[in-house]
């Protein structure tokens, strides 16, 4: 929250939930190369 400038953390939620709904499937690639194609079966 602070780190982001928010003043509620309200606010730095509603990102949050924001950055995993549109970048899910950029998360999940990532995962994959970090970890392996086995990650996600």
């Amino acid at each position: 929250m602070a780190r982001a400038g928010h003043a509620s953390m309200k606010t730095t939620n509603f990102y949050l939930h924001l950055a995993g709904v549109v970048f899910r499937e950029e998360a999940e690639a990532l995962e994959r190369r970090l970890l392996g194609q086995h990650a996600n079966p």
